[in-house]
């Protein structure tokens, strides 16, 4: 890339900043970035009362974005030899070393971050999040943390981290007590605070202190709030007569409608064509692969042939802990195990926005074209902040597999895209549905990451229901794949599932399908995308309001044979028109497949 011209500046120190970053962005940077990083430079001299940090913060951010690990190292490098001895630059070092996986660097470069300046806390939550960090270390660093936060005015992101790094660390005890103090000292009063604190406390295991900061959030009646977790002005009513009457009468009059006019996605029965199935995905993140795991079983079950090629590198590479040249020789051997295989269509789990790490859209369009095979992407949650990325793989996929016929994408603005899309299910039928003892009343099981749902929760855990809620750390240790998560299911009565996730945007989760394989009664979040694939109050019973949520557990526990009729009829339904087979034949009908060159013999058909 050609030199460019720095703009002036009186000021010796920025102007000295400008020219180091400006050498080395032509020098160092990745070339597909150069132009983006000097346009960040000439707006940071554009404004001179931009501090000096802001504009190595901001380059730093756009390679981290882009997932260029290397270049984020070697940028803060250059800025440490400006800098030899500013702690906070050691601390950002040891950062981006942490996430390529080099915890010895890490360690070393955190060891002298000086007690009383202002990066030492974050220095210390990083010594925490260090894998080999030994216990008494884990605790010193706890108890110089502890003092330093609960002093500071204001909250901040690090009291955040810290509340985190204890739960990680077994110190739900501890992490408890740091916010029911800070609570009491500095009542919140702005939403989003409300809804972060009210999270943290869920997260650390606090149902009622969880309850009480979102009482205060519902309160102020906010709309994006309303529309995803309803209304609730405290208190649950009390449960009575009238009510179990008229939710029998709504099941009654949906068990009476004929069976044409019950919701159904009409899936194709077309024969099957015999293909050969490459399944691409990551591995393990926090949990297994689901999604993986509902493919290959439903592909046994529908007889299709189908492999996984698993490896959370070069399909979720932000979460990988390596450098890039680890990276790209897994994207290398990746592209070698296809060529060998020859698969005649290779299906991508395609849930993460395409960077310059990892596999890239144009990168698996050549390597279609050259092997001949049919790309299918595959995107599990297709909402509104995903479009993004479905823009990105739709771009270059035969076929784009998603499992919500309400899917932002089907809008008509998207519409280049339609011809390739296939609305399908969840292929889940696999399932079995289980005839033990259910001792599980109502379940939820799932992330806890999206704060709202957790309002929802903190209210189910401390009504006098029978309600059991598995999330974050201990669904980590009690789930550790789809055969456990199935089981929990086949001993609950009812599963809870929350639709919402904006204010306009519902999704159709895996839940629903697993919820209903496994013989257990959904309790699902009234929503029009789920009417379109079940009748409710005979497949499902739907709410509105956590009030619902809570009368719906009591009507269910009351009345086990309706329980247990409404369970087999959705089991019934999905048998009936969402079976693995219908699936397989969905994905693999879609469109035409290419012709394929003649592929070599692998290695064992030599």
């Amino acid at each position: 890339m050609e030199g460019r011209a720095l703009a002036g500046s009186l000021d010796a120190e920025r102007t000295l900043h400008a020219a180091v970053i400006a050498g080395w962005i032509e020098d160092q940077a990745p070339e597909p970035l150069q132009a983006a990083l000097f346009d960040l430079l000439d707006t940071w001299q554009a404004d001179g009362t931009r501090p000096i940090p802001d504009l190595w913060s901001t380059v730093a951010a756009l390679l981290r974005e882009q997932g260029c690990r290397d270049a984020e190292l070697a940028c803060w490098r250059a800025l440490s030899g400006l800098l030899p001895s500013e702690p906070s630059i050691r601390v950002r070092l040891a950062e981006i070393h942490q996430l390529r996986g080099e915890d010895a660097e890490a360690r070393a470069l955190l060891a002298d971050i000086p007690p009383g300046h202002p990066a030492r806390p974050s220095a210390l939550l990083l010594r925490l999040d260090l894998a080999a960090t030994p216990t008494d270390e884990v605790e010193a660093c706890i108890a110089e943390l502890l003092p330093i936060l609960a002093a500071a005015p204001a909250w901040q992101g690090t009291h955040h981290r810290l509340i985190r790094a204890l739960v990680a660390r077994g110190r739900t005890d501890a992490a408890r007590a740091f916010l029911a103090d800070w609570v009491t000292a500095h009542p919140a009063d702005q939403g989003g605070l409300l809804l972060e604190l009210g999270w943290l406390a869920m997260h650390a295991g606090d149902a009622a202190l969880a309850r009480s900061q979102f009482k205060r959030l519902w309160a102020k009646d906010d709309p994006d709030i309303r529309a995803v977790a309803g209304r609730f002005d405290g208190t649950v009513p009390p449960y009575t007569p009238e009510m179990e009457q008229a939710i029998r009468a709504r099941i009654d009059a949906a068990f009476a409608l004929p069976d044409a006019d019950l919701a159904r996605l009409n899936l194709p029965q077309a024969p099957l064509p015999s293909q050969r199935v490459l399944f691409v995905g990551f591995d393990r993140l926090t949990f297994p692969n689901d999604l993986a795991e509902h493919v290959r079983r439903s592909a046994d079950a529908a007889g299709v042939a189908l492999d996984l090629y698993l490896d959370s590198a070069i399909v979720y590479p932000a979460e990988t802990r390596c450098d890039d040249d680890t990276v790209r020789r897994r994207v290398e051997a990746f592209e070698a195990e296809v060529e060998r295989r020859r698969p005649e269509v290779v299906a991508l789990d395609c849930a993460y926005m395409p960077t310059l790490r990892g596999l890239a859209p144009a990168r698996m369009r050549d390597l279609a074209d050259r092997l001949g095979f049919r790309l299918v992407c595959m995107m599990r949650d297709a909402m509104e902040p995903t479009l993004a990325f479905l823009e990105a793989w739709g771009a270059v996929a035969d076929t784009m597999v998603i499992f919500d016929p309400g899917s932002a994408v089907l809008r008509p603005e998207h519409s280049h895209l339609h011809a390739r899309i296939v609305v399908a299910v969840l292929p889940a039928q696999h399932l079995e549905r289980g005839e033990g003892e259910r001792d599980l009343g109502l379940l939820f099981l799932g992330s806890n990451t999206y704060g709202v749902r957790n309002m929802l929760l903190s209210v189910l855990l401390t009504e006098d229901i029978p309600f059991t809620a598995i999330t974050g750390e201990v669904r980590a240790a009690q789930v550790p794949d789809l055969d456990a998560y199935a089981g929990l299911l086949r001993r609950a009565r009812a599963v809870l599932n929350v639709a919402a996730h904006s204010r306009t945007e519902f999704l159709i989760t895996g839940r629903v399908f697993e919820a209903m394989a496994c013989g257990a009664v959904l309790i699902e979040q009234d929503n029009a995308a789920t009417a379109a694939l079940f009748t409710p109050w005979r497949h499902y019973l739907p709410w509105t309001n956590v009030d619902d949520i809570v009368q719906l557990c009591r009507f269910v526990e009351r009345n086990p044979d309706v329980a247990r009729r409404m369970a087999a009829e959705a089991r019934s339904w999905l048998d009936r028109h969402y079976d693995c087979r219908r699936f397989w034949s969905a994905v693999l009908n879609q469109s035409p497949l290419p012709n394929p060159p003649p592929a070599e013999p692998g290695e064992g058909e030599r």
